[in-house]
């Protein structure tokens, strides 16, 4: 049998709408004081990456826009559903969740080499990690961040995210190699790339010249990443996207 629609006006004045009353009053109190912790909770992390939406309508301060963050999601292959996926520089841990909500296995992690940017830029000191703790918390994720050099690691992934972690560093071949090494399907890189030539060239950028960033050290040509990727083993290579934020940037999507 259907139920009548509940009509107050009966109820008015009554212990019911008394009781009522308070269920309601204790609910939004309750939604009030989760969003409280939560927006007290991300206060307390000097600086935020990613932006990340934690629900309640408290949403991270990350540097990284929600419209740069998109355009890399968009490149990210549909299907996760039972992919194991490594996420090499996680940071905050955006990609990572966004990973696992969509039924992968995600192992994400960091070497906190980006500590050093926050230092030299922003005059911030980072332990690295906490903000990702944060996020997971709040998220109900299961994702624990590890700290490793992704060099370290021996088992491969079905997918493995690339994402801002080229030009950072030193040995960039020899990281491709590693990346390939790691991949068990395909491979999504994302990085900085320089304009100046057609030809396959790696521009150098010493001290902190590249975004005020000492952790910047290499600006490839488009041809330059296409080559690399194709020379360390990647069967089909395509170029996704360019884009510009704060610099230049391409996505490339890379086949084993």
């Amino acid at each position: 049998m259907a139920r009548s629609p509940l009509d107050w006006s009966t109820l008015r004045g009554t212990q019911v709408a008394s009781d009522l009353g308070v269920e309601v009053c204790l609910l939004l109190a309750t939604n009030l004081d989760l969003s409280q912790r939560k927006a007290r909770a991300v206060a307390r992390i000097p600086f935020w990456w990613h932006t990340i939406d934690l629900g309640d309508e408290v949403t991270t301060p990350g540097h990284s826009s929600a419209r740069s963050q998109r355009v890399r999601t968009d490149a990210i292959p549909r299907r996760l559903k039972g992919k194991t996926v490594l996420d090499v520089g996680c940071w905050d841990g955006f990609f990572s969740f966004w990973c696992e909500r969509r039924g992968a296995s995600v192992t994400p992690i960091d070497d906190f080499q980006h500590r050093d940017f926050v230092r030299e830029k922003y005059g911030v000191e980072l332990n690295g990690g906490e903000g990702f703790r944060v996020a997971a918390r709040f998220l109900g994720s299961r994702l624990k961040i590890k700290k490793c050099d992704f060099v370290s690691l021996q088992r491969p992934f079905d997918i493995v995210l690339f994402l801002g972690v080229l030009y950072h560093q030193r040995h960039p071949l020899l990281a491709l190699e590693h990346l390939a090494r790691l991949t068990r399907e395909c491979a999504l890189v994302e990085t900085h790339y320089s304009k100046s030539s057609g030809q396959p060239l790696l521009h150098f950028y010493p001290a902190s010249s590249l975004n005020d960033d000492p952790t910047n050290f290499w600006g490839p040509t488009l041809s330059c990443i296409d080559l690399m990727l194709r020379e360390v083993g990647f069967r089909a290579v395509s170029l996704v996207k360019t884009y510009r934020d704060n610099d230049d940037r391409a996505i490339f999507l890379a086949r084993k």
